[in-house]
């Protein structure tokens, strides 16, 4: 069967005929967040200096997690980068002045130098991350994925295969952001209160947003599943790992509907050019890549155009922006990319408790990636406007009193030590700030560790192996109950999730025989 026990599929000791009061789940799946700082009181200080990291792919997001060491140098040091693009390597260069010998235009000969780092941050494309990850770990780095952590379930399994995880202490975490978000985890805190009675369903929402889905899932990297995944994992696994991290069991039952309805050869309105800049409709139509990068700039060009490697002039920047829209991929029609992945989709789930689960995704909409989410429980009504924190992200309306009230949500629910990033930065404020969060949560978890082996303590090693089997178990289960759903989309059946997960792991029992 499965390699782990972890990774059983097993029925939740939670019934349909529970009462009210909210039980603490059976699994380790609730626990899985990064929880290991002293309560917060004043900013924390280290005895064992800073964490150092290299970091493979140095695009948006692995320049963003490495941002970390700007906003706290004396917790993260980024000493080397590998990339295979000029900009990106001067890029980090300048910005963490980096040696030339410190800068590879490929990740092997990097890793060839031996473990020159206590961390390495792997950001490169999606169906790239199996074999930098496990030349990583074979040498004891410590590591932090981008999500998903492979375009396959067998790769993913692969990643927390006992193989991949022969120190104890090494700590390989995904970037579920979402899951640092202070709202997310008070929701978590929440529900297992017993305020909201039984939960019986989460309605949950993620609007891509029109011109981000344009950008990245149309013209850009993620457009096809041969290039990279199906969007459902490339865009919403954080969603449904959100989704298993708030139920108090597990999920045993996924259906999902959904397809690529609009941008399509037949969609293409009549008259309309290869590319935007030739196109006589272009003015009419939302997707324009003109209108997108160019005049009036409604998504970034970054993905195709480094403004920092214009070094201020702006008119060099703008000249390379239409350069590319003209002749690259960006420019491109809509209505004429190798695109296939799907631009709506909806999920539902069963949980063993009897609870259930939807999830919507849609391109079409005018918010950008700011997530809603409602909790229906027996004693109220939960609704997360998809704030990060403050008084008014979760608003509760309660059945015995009648009444609407707000939930506060400050940093670090439960005392985690948890500091937004200084204001007026500018850095690291995506996905509400959670990429910061993150960072600050993976670092501290080794630092926390490295103080308490400089000292002589003992448990540092087995506090990381705890907290490791833990991730293992959430985080290839909720990429599993992904994978689970796309399958149940593509045969138009229900899937049983336990099913699912014995096959994939008996396919890699056989794999690995």
């Amino acid at each position: 069967m499965s390699f782990l026990g972890l990774f059983k599929h097993k029925k939740s000791s939670t019934t349909t005929k529970a009462k009210d009061k909210v039980q603490e789940p059976t699994t380790s799946h609730s626990k899985t967040d990064l929880a290991l700082s002293e309560p917060a009181t004043t900013r924390q200080t280290w005895k064992s200096g800073p964490i150092t990291a290299i970091v493979i792919g140095c695009g948006q997001r692995g320049r963003c997690y490495s941002e970390y060491a700007l906003i706290r140098p004396n917790e993260l040091q980024i000493v080397a980068a590998a990339d295979p693009r000029a900009t990106a390597r001067s890029y980090m260069s300048r910005t963490f002045g980096l040696a030339n010998d410190a800068v590879f235009e490929h990740w092997q000969p990097l890793i060839e130098k031996g473990r020159i780092a206590d961390a390495a941050i792997i950001c490169t494309q999606d169906q790239q991350h199996l074999e930098p990850c496990q030349a990583c770990k074979r040498l004891g780095c410590h590591v932090l994925l981008e999500k998903p952590m492979a375009c396959n379930p067998l790769d993913c399994a692969r990643l927390v295969h006992r193989e991949w995880l022969s120190e104890a202490d090494q700590l390989m975490v995904i970037c579920h952001v979402l899951r640092y978000l202070p709202a997310v985890r008070k929701i978590h805190q929440f529900i297992r209160s017993g305020q909201l009675g039984r939960l019986c369903h989460v309605q949950h929402t993620e609007p891509v947003g029109y011109a981000h889905f344009a950008h990245s899932y149309v013209r850009g990297n993620w457009r096809n599943e041969a290039g990279s995944a199906f969007s459902l994992l490339t865009k919403c696994c954080h969603d449904v790992d959100l989704i298993c991290y708030w139920m108090p069991s597990r999920c045993s039952r996924v259906s999902s509907f959904g397809s690529l309805v609009h941008f399509r050869p037949e969609e293409k309105p009549e008259g309309a050019a290869e590319r935007c800049v030739d196109c006589s409709v272009e003015k009419d139509c939302p997707y324009s890549a003109v209108k997108a990068y160019i005049f009036p700039g409604v998504w970034s060009p970054a993905a195709f155009v480094d403004r920092e490697a214009c070094n201020g002039d702006h008119a060099k920047y703008q000249q390379l922006v239409e350069e590319a829209v003209k002749t690259g991929p960006y420019g491109r029609c809509v209505y004429n990319c190798d695109n296939d992945v799907c631009d709506h989709q909806v999920v539902n789930m069963e949980f063993d408790d009897g609870a259930t689960a939807s999830l919507t995704m849609m391109a079409f909409t005018e918010a950008v990636c700011v997530r809603s989410s409602v909790f229906y429980g027996t004693r109220g009504e939960l609704r997360w406007n998809g704030a990060s924190y403050g008084d008014t992200a979760l608003t509760m309306y309660e059945f015995a009193s009648m009444d609407h009230m707000h939930v506060p949500v400050g940093l670090g629910p439960e005392g985690d030590n948890q500091e937004a990033p200084p204001a007026g930065s500018g850095r690291m404020r995506g996905h509400g700030s959670a990429d910061f969060f993150l960072a600050q949560a993976f670092v501290r978890a080794l630092l926390k560790a490295k103080d308490s082996a400089e000292v002589g303590g003992d448990t540092a090693g087995s506090s990381l192996a705890e907290l490791q089997r833990e991730l293992n178990d959430s985080t290839l289960y909720g990429h599993l109950v992904a994978f689970a759903a796309e399958e149940s989309r593509k045969r138009g059946t229900v899937v049983s999730i336990g099913e699912y997960i014995d096959s994939v792991m008996s396919r890699l029992d056989e794999d690995s025989a």
